[in-house]
Protein backbone atom coordinates (compact mmCIF):
# COMPACT_ATOMS: atom_id res chain seq x y z
CA UNK A 1 0.00 0.00 0.00
CA UNK A 2 1.42 3.33 -1.13
CA UNK A 3 -0.33 6.22 0.61
CA UNK A 4 0.42 9.03 3.05
CA UNK A 5 -0.17 7.05 6.25
CA UNK A 6 1.22 7.69 9.71
CA UNK A 7 2.57 11.12 8.77
CA UNK A 8 0.76 13.00 11.54
CA UNK A 9 -2.33 13.88 9.49
CA UNK A 10 -5.73 12.80 10.85
CA UNK A 11 -7.45 12.64 7.47
CA UNK A 12 -4.68 10.62 5.83
CA UNK A 13 -4.67 8.20 8.77
CA UNK A 14 -8.43 7.73 8.46
CA UNK A 15 -7.87 6.90 4.78
CA UNK A 16 -5.19 4.36 5.76
CA UNK A 17 -7.62 2.69 8.18
CA UNK A 18 -10.37 2.69 5.54
CA UNK A 19 -8.12 0.99 2.97
CA UNK A 20 -6.96 -1.58 5.53
CA UNK A 21 -10.58 -2.23 6.47
CA UNK A 22 -11.53 -2.74 2.81
CA UNK A 23 -8.74 -5.29 2.43
CA UNK A 24 -9.79 -7.14 5.58
CA UNK A 25 -13.36 -7.53 4.35
CA UNK A 26 -12.17 -9.17 1.12
CA UNK A 27 -9.10 -11.02 2.40
CA UNK A 28 -9.34 -11.23 6.23
CA UNK A 29 -6.27 -13.47 6.49
CA UNK A 30 -4.10 -11.25 4.30
CA UNK A 31 -0.84 -9.50 5.10
CA UNK A 32 -0.84 -5.77 4.38
CA UNK A 33 2.45 -3.93 3.98
CA UNK A 34 2.20 -0.15 3.94
CA UNK A 35 4.37 2.93 3.86
CA UNK A 36 4.72 4.55 7.27
CA UNK A 37 6.11 8.04 7.79
CA UNK A 38 7.17 7.69 11.40
CA UNK A 39 4.06 8.61 13.40
CA UNK A 40 2.50 5.21 14.14
CA UNK A 41 -1.20 4.74 14.78
CA UNK A 42 -2.06 2.29 17.61
CA UNK A 43 -3.49 -0.18 15.11
CA UNK A 44 -4.16 -2.89 17.68
CA UNK A 45 -6.33 -0.40 19.58
CA UNK A 46 -8.06 0.58 16.34
CA UNK A 47 -8.63 -3.13 15.60
CA UNK A 48 -10.91 -3.27 18.66
CA UNK A 49 -13.32 -0.95 16.83
CA UNK A 50 -13.03 -1.94 13.14
CA UNK A 51 -11.66 -4.98 11.30
CA UNK A 52 -8.13 -4.88 9.87
CA UNK A 53 -6.04 -7.48 8.00
CA UNK A 54 -4.58 -10.27 10.13
CA UNK A 55 -0.96 -9.21 9.66
CA UNK A 56 0.26 -5.63 9.29
CA UNK A 57 3.77 -4.54 8.35
CA UNK A 58 5.17 -1.03 8.20
CA UNK A 59 7.97 -0.05 5.83
CA UNK A 60 9.69 3.31 5.96
CA UNK A 61 10.71 5.30 2.89
CA UNK A 62 14.49 5.43 2.58
CA UNK A 63 16.90 7.65 0.66
CA UNK A 64 16.52 7.05 -3.07
CA UNK A 65 20.19 6.92 -4.00
CA UNK A 66 21.20 6.69 -7.68
CA UNK A 67 21.05 3.10 -8.98
CA UNK A 68 19.32 2.03 -5.75
CA UNK A 69 16.29 -0.31 -5.86
CA UNK A 70 15.61 -0.32 -2.11
CA UNK A 71 12.22 1.36 -2.43
CA UNK A 72 10.88 -1.15 -4.96
CA UNK A 73 12.20 -4.05 -2.90
CA UNK A 74 9.88 -3.05 -0.03
CA UNK A 75 6.96 -4.37 -2.07
CA UNK A 76 8.68 -6.93 -4.31
CA UNK A 77 6.67 -9.83 -2.86
CA UNK A 78 3.26 -8.12 -3.04
CA UNK A 79 0.44 -9.90 -4.89
CA UNK A 80 -1.33 -6.58 -5.49
CA UNK A 81 -0.37 -2.92 -5.05
CA UNK A 82 -2.78 -0.21 -3.86
CA UNK A 83 -1.99 3.46 -4.41
CA UNK A 84 -4.54 5.77 -2.91
CA UNK A 85 -5.95 8.49 -0.81
CA UNK A 86 -5.34 12.16 -1.46
CA UNK A 87 -3.51 14.37 -3.92
CA UNK A 88 -0.37 12.34 -4.56
CA UNK A 89 0.10 13.02 -8.28
CA UNK A 90 0.81 16.77 -8.26
CA UNK A 91 3.74 19.18 -8.51
CA UNK A 92 2.59 22.19 -6.48
CA UNK A 93 4.49 20.93 -3.40
CA UNK A 94 7.55 19.50 -5.16
CA UNK A 95 8.51 19.22 -8.83
CA UNK A 96 9.28 15.50 -8.40
CA UNK A 97 6.22 14.57 -6.33
CA UNK A 98 4.75 12.17 -8.97
CA UNK A 99 8.06 10.28 -9.11
CA UNK A 100 8.41 10.30 -5.32
CA UNK A 101 5.19 8.30 -5.02
CA UNK A 102 5.27 6.09 -8.10
CA UNK A 103 8.92 5.10 -7.58
CA UNK A 104 7.74 2.68 -4.87
CA UNK A 105 6.01 0.44 -7.41
CA UNK A 106 8.02 -2.76 -7.85
CA UNK A 107 9.09 -4.04 -11.26
CA UNK A 108 6.82 -7.07 -10.96
CA UNK A 109 3.59 -8.13 -12.69
CA UNK A 110 1.54 -7.47 -9.52
CA UNK A 111 -1.64 -5.52 -10.46
CA UNK A 112 -1.67 -1.87 -9.38
CA UNK A 113 -4.97 -0.40 -8.17
CA UNK A 114 -5.24 3.37 -7.81
CA UNK A 115 -8.24 4.52 -5.76
CA UNK A 116 -9.34 7.77 -4.13
CA UNK A 117 -6.53 9.64 -5.86
CA UNK A 118 -6.43 13.33 -6.60
CA UNK A 119 -4.46 14.36 -9.67
CA UNK A 120 -3.03 17.81 -10.38
CA UNK A 121 -1.96 20.38 -10.77
CA UNK A 122 1.08 19.01 -12.57
CA UNK A 123 3.76 20.77 -14.61
CA UNK A 124 3.86 20.67 -18.39
CA UNK A 125 6.96 18.47 -18.21
CA UNK A 126 5.06 15.80 -16.30
CA UNK A 127 2.06 16.01 -18.61
CA UNK A 128 4.36 15.34 -21.55
CA UNK A 129 6.14 12.56 -19.67
CA UNK A 130 2.97 10.69 -18.75
CA UNK A 131 1.62 11.02 -22.30
CA UNK A 132 4.70 9.19 -23.59
CA UNK A 133 4.55 6.29 -21.09
CA UNK A 134 2.08 3.61 -20.10
CA UNK A 135 -0.24 4.19 -17.18
CA UNK A 136 1.22 2.90 -13.89
CA UNK A 137 -2.29 1.71 -12.92
CA UNK A 138 -4.17 -1.36 -14.06
CA UNK A 139 -7.35 -0.04 -12.38
CA UNK A 140 -7.76 3.64 -11.50
CA UNK A 141 -10.51 5.48 -9.61
CA UNK A 142 -9.89 9.18 -8.97
CA UNK A 143 -11.77 11.41 -6.56
CA UNK A 144 -13.18 14.14 -8.82
CA UNK A 145 -13.96 15.20 -12.38
CA UNK A 146 -10.85 17.39 -12.72
CA UNK A 147 -8.61 14.45 -11.80
CA UNK A 148 -10.39 12.23 -14.30
CA UNK A 149 -9.96 14.78 -17.10
CA UNK A 150 -6.24 15.04 -16.34
CA UNK A 151 -5.86 11.24 -16.25
CA UNK A 152 -7.57 10.92 -19.61
CA UNK A 153 -5.24 13.61 -20.97
CA UNK A 154 -2.32 11.43 -19.86
CA UNK A 155 -3.88 8.51 -21.73
CA UNK A 156 -4.90 6.69 -18.53
CA UNK A 157 -8.27 4.99 -18.17
CA UNK A 158 -9.94 6.42 -15.05
CA UNK A 159 -13.30 6.30 -13.29
CA UNK A 160 -14.49 8.50 -10.42
CA UNK A 161 -15.15 7.27 -6.89
CA UNK A 162 -16.19 9.35 -3.88
CA UNK A 163 -13.85 10.00 -0.94
CA UNK A 164 -12.97 7.10 1.38
CA UNK A 165 -14.08 9.04 4.47
CA UNK A 166 -17.84 9.00 4.02
CA UNK A 167 -20.80 8.37 6.31
CA UNK A 168 -20.72 4.59 5.80
CA UNK A 169 -17.09 4.30 6.89
CA UNK A 170 -17.48 6.77 9.76
CA UNK A 171 -20.47 4.84 11.08
CA UNK A 172 -18.38 1.65 11.14
CA UNK A 173 -15.49 3.45 12.85
CA UNK A 174 -17.20 5.80 15.28
CA UNK A 175 -20.19 3.81 16.58
CA UNK A 176 -18.05 1.14 18.33
CA UNK A 177 -15.93 3.90 19.90
CA UNK A 178 -18.94 5.12 21.90
CA UNK A 179 -18.11 8.81 21.48
CA UNK A 180 -18.80 11.33 24.19
CA UNK A 181 -22.20 12.96 24.33
CA UNK A 182 -22.16 16.45 22.78
CA UNK A 183 -21.36 19.21 25.26
CA UNK A 184 -22.22 22.88 24.93
CA UNK A 185 -19.03 23.47 22.98
CA UNK A 186 -17.91 24.97 19.70
CA UNK A 187 -15.48 22.83 17.70
CA UNK A 188 -12.92 24.72 15.59
CA UNK A 189 -10.58 23.07 13.07
CA UNK A 190 -8.13 25.47 11.38
CA UNK A 191 -4.99 25.42 9.30
CA UNK A 192 -2.41 28.12 8.68
CA UNK A 193 -3.11 29.70 5.31
CA UNK A 194 -1.83 32.81 3.47
CA UNK A 195 -4.21 35.72 3.92
CA UNK A 196 -6.04 34.17 6.87
CA UNK A 197 -5.95 36.58 9.80
CA UNK A 198 -5.81 35.25 13.36
CA UNK A 199 -7.60 38.38 14.61
CA UNK A 200 -10.37 38.00 12.02
CA UNK A 201 -10.84 34.36 13.00
CA UNK A 202 -10.92 35.21 16.71
CA UNK A 203 -13.67 37.77 16.07
CA UNK A 204 -15.60 35.23 13.99
CA UNK A 205 -15.31 32.60 16.71
CA UNK A 206 -16.49 35.04 19.38
CA UNK A 207 -19.47 35.99 17.21
CA UNK A 208 -20.51 32.35 16.71
CA UNK A 209 -19.95 31.63 20.39
CA UNK A 210 -22.19 34.51 21.47
CA UNK A 211 -24.88 33.63 18.93
CA UNK A 212 -25.14 30.05 20.19
CA UNK A 213 -24.36 30.78 23.88
CA UNK A 214 -21.41 28.40 23.87
CA UNK A 215 -19.61 27.53 27.14
CA UNK A 216 -16.25 26.35 25.75
CA UNK A 217 -14.37 26.52 22.45
CA UNK A 218 -12.56 23.29 21.52
CA UNK A 219 -9.80 23.67 18.95
CA UNK A 220 -8.81 20.57 16.96
CA UNK A 221 -5.47 20.50 15.13
CA UNK A 222 -5.67 17.69 12.57
CA UNK A 223 -2.05 17.80 11.43
CA UNK A 224 1.16 17.96 13.44
CA UNK A 225 4.60 16.46 13.74
CA UNK A 226 4.84 15.14 17.30
CA UNK A 227 2.55 17.94 18.46
CA UNK A 228 4.36 20.70 16.58
CA UNK A 229 3.93 22.48 13.27
CA UNK A 230 2.46 25.57 11.59
CA UNK A 231 -1.17 24.58 12.23
CA UNK A 232 -0.40 24.10 15.95
CA UNK A 233 1.25 27.52 16.17
CA UNK A 234 -1.57 29.24 14.28
CA UNK A 235 -4.25 27.61 16.43
CA UNK A 236 -2.49 28.73 19.63
CA UNK A 237 -2.25 32.22 18.17
CA UNK A 238 -6.00 32.36 17.54
CA UNK A 239 -6.82 30.83 20.94
CA UNK A 240 -4.79 33.43 22.84
CA UNK A 241 -6.90 36.17 21.25
CA UNK A 242 -10.04 34.76 22.90
CA UNK A 243 -9.24 36.41 26.23
CA UNK A 244 -12.65 35.97 27.88
CA UNK A 245 -13.39 32.51 26.52
CA UNK A 246 -12.76 29.06 28.01
CA UNK A 247 -10.73 27.11 25.46
CA UNK A 248 -9.28 23.65 24.93
CA UNK A 249 -6.73 22.66 22.28
CA UNK A 250 -6.67 19.04 21.09
CA UNK A 251 -3.70 18.19 18.86
CA UNK A 252 -3.66 15.08 16.71
CA UNK A 253 -0.46 13.08 17.20
CA UNK A 254 -1.38 9.73 15.55
CA UNK A 255 -1.02 7.75 18.78
CA UNK A 256 -4.21 9.42 20.10
CA UNK A 257 -6.46 8.66 17.12
CA UNK A 258 -9.20 7.00 19.20
CA UNK A 259 -9.29 9.68 21.92
CA UNK A 260 -9.07 12.44 19.32
CA UNK A 261 -12.01 10.98 17.38
CA UNK A 262 -14.09 10.62 20.54
CA UNK A 263 -13.33 14.23 21.50
CA UNK A 264 -14.11 15.72 18.08
CA UNK A 265 -17.51 14.03 18.29
CA UNK A 266 -18.38 15.93 21.47
CA UNK A 267 -19.11 19.37 19.97
CA UNK A 268 -22.51 20.95 19.30
CA UNK A 269 -21.52 23.55 16.67
CA UNK A 270 -18.41 23.76 14.49
CA UNK A 271 -16.23 26.09 12.45
CA UNK A 272 -14.44 23.83 10.01
CA UNK A 273 -11.61 24.50 7.60
CA UNK A 274 -10.39 20.91 7.24
CA UNK A 275 -12.00 18.35 4.95
CA UNK A 276 -12.05 15.43 7.35
CA UNK A 277 -13.18 17.39 10.40
CA UNK A 278 -16.04 18.48 8.13
CA UNK A 279 -16.67 14.84 7.20
CA UNK A 280 -16.89 13.76 10.86
CA UNK A 281 -19.09 16.67 11.90
CA UNK A 282 -21.20 16.23 8.76
CA UNK A 283 -21.78 12.57 9.60
CA UNK A 284 -22.86 13.56 13.13
CA UNK A 285 -25.19 16.30 11.83
CA UNK A 286 -23.27 19.09 13.58
CA UNK A 287 -24.10 22.53 12.09
CA UNK A 288 -20.95 23.97 10.48
CA UNK A 289 -19.58 27.37 9.54
CA UNK A 290 -17.15 26.49 6.72
CA UNK A 291 -13.87 28.19 5.96
CA UNK A 292 -13.09 27.43 2.32
CA UNK A 293 -9.45 27.56 1.21
CA UNK A 294 -9.37 24.95 -1.57
CA UNK A 295 -11.74 23.42 -4.15
CA UNK A 296 -12.08 20.19 -2.14
CA UNK A 297 -13.70 22.14 0.73
CA UNK A 298 -16.07 24.05 -1.55
CA UNK A 299 -16.99 20.75 -3.23
CA UNK A 300 -17.79 19.12 0.11
CA UNK A 301 -20.20 21.94 0.97
CA UNK A 302 -21.49 22.38 -2.59
CA UNK A 303 -20.54 26.06 -2.84
CA UNK A 304 -18.62 27.82 -5.65
CA UNK A 305 -14.88 28.13 -5.12
CA UNK A 306 -13.90 31.80 -5.13
CA UNK A 307 -10.69 31.63 -3.10
CA UNK A 308 -10.38 31.96 0.66
CA UNK A 309 -13.85 32.48 2.20
CA UNK A 310 -14.98 32.59 5.83
CA UNK A 311 -18.71 31.82 5.96
CA UNK A 312 -20.79 33.76 8.50
CA UNK A 313 -23.73 31.35 8.22
CA UNK A 314 -23.95 27.59 8.60
CA UNK A 315 -23.81 25.53 5.41
CA UNK A 316 -24.97 21.94 5.02
CA UNK A 317 -22.74 19.40 3.27
CA UNK A 318 -23.56 18.86 -0.39
CA UNK A 319 -25.90 15.94 -1.20
CA UNK A 320 -24.26 12.59 -1.79
CA UNK A 321 -22.82 12.16 -5.26
CA UNK A 322 -23.91 9.40 -7.60
CA UNK A 323 -20.33 8.15 -7.87
CA UNK A 324 -19.46 4.81 -6.28
CA UNK A 325 -17.72 4.82 -2.92
CA UNK A 326 -13.93 4.43 -2.96
CA UNK A 327 -14.22 1.54 -0.51
CA UNK A 328 -16.68 -0.24 -2.83
CA UNK A 329 -14.49 0.45 -5.87
CA UNK A 330 -11.49 -1.04 -4.08
CA UNK A 331 -13.46 -4.07 -2.88
CA UNK A 332 -14.71 -4.72 -6.41
CA UNK A 333 -11.18 -4.48 -7.81
CA UNK A 334 -9.85 -6.85 -5.15
CA UNK A 335 -12.63 -9.33 -5.89
CA UNK A 336 -11.76 -9.36 -9.60
CA UNK A 337 -7.98 -9.60 -9.35
CA UNK A 338 -7.95 -12.68 -11.56
CA UNK A 339 -9.36 -10.70 -14.47
CA UNK A 340 -6.78 -7.89 -14.21
CA UNK A 341 -4.10 -8.41 -16.82
CA UNK A 342 -1.03 -6.64 -15.45
CA UNK A 343 2.04 -6.08 -17.64
CA UNK A 344 5.09 -8.23 -17.05
CA UNK A 345 7.28 -5.12 -17.20
CA UNK A 346 6.02 -1.59 -16.47
CA UNK A 347 7.50 1.23 -18.48
CA UNK A 348 6.39 4.18 -16.34
CA UNK A 349 10.02 4.59 -15.34
CA UNK A 350 12.76 3.07 -17.45
CA UNK A 351 16.16 2.48 -15.76
CA UNK A 352 17.46 5.62 -17.49
CA UNK A 353 14.53 7.84 -16.46
CA UNK A 354 14.63 6.49 -12.90
CA UNK A 355 18.35 7.37 -12.64
CA UNK A 356 17.64 10.84 -14.05
CA UNK A 357 14.96 11.48 -11.41
CA UNK A 358 17.19 10.13 -8.64
CA UNK A 359 20.01 12.50 -9.60
CA UNK A 360 17.64 15.43 -9.96
CA UNK A 361 16.17 14.69 -6.53
CA UNK A 362 19.62 14.77 -4.94
CA UNK A 363 20.33 18.16 -6.52
CA UNK A 364 16.99 19.63 -5.37
CA UNK A 365 17.33 18.26 -1.84
CA UNK A 366 20.93 19.48 -1.59
CA UNK A 367 19.99 22.96 -2.80
CA UNK A 368 17.09 23.20 -0.32
CA UNK A 369 19.36 22.06 2.52
CA UNK A 370 21.88 24.81 1.71
CA UNK A 371 19.12 27.42 1.57
CA UNK A 372 17.76 26.37 4.96
CA UNK A 373 21.26 26.50 6.43
CA UNK A 374 21.82 30.02 5.10
CA UNK A 375 18.47 31.23 6.47
CA UNK A 376 19.43 30.05 9.97
CA UNK A 377 22.62 32.12 9.96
Amino acid sequence: MILLGEAGNYGDDLILISVLHSISKTFPESKATFLSFGNPIPLEEVRQHISLPRELKRVAPVRDWPWSRALQENFAEADVMIVGGGGLIQTWQHSLKPYQWLRHLPDTPAPVIGVGLGLGPVSKDWVQYFRKHDSPFDVLHVRDRQSQELALDFGWNAEIAADFIDEHFLEQLITPMRPKAPSNSLGVALRAWPGLSAQELASHIESVQAQHEIDVVKFFVLESKAGRGPDVEFTHQVATLLASTATEIHIYTSDNIVDFTQEICSTRIAISMKLHSSAVWGYLGVPMYPIVYAPKISSYFGVPYTGLSVFKETVDPAPHSDYPRSEDALTQALNTLGSISAPVQRTTFTPASRLRFQLKGLVIDGTNKIRRSLRRR
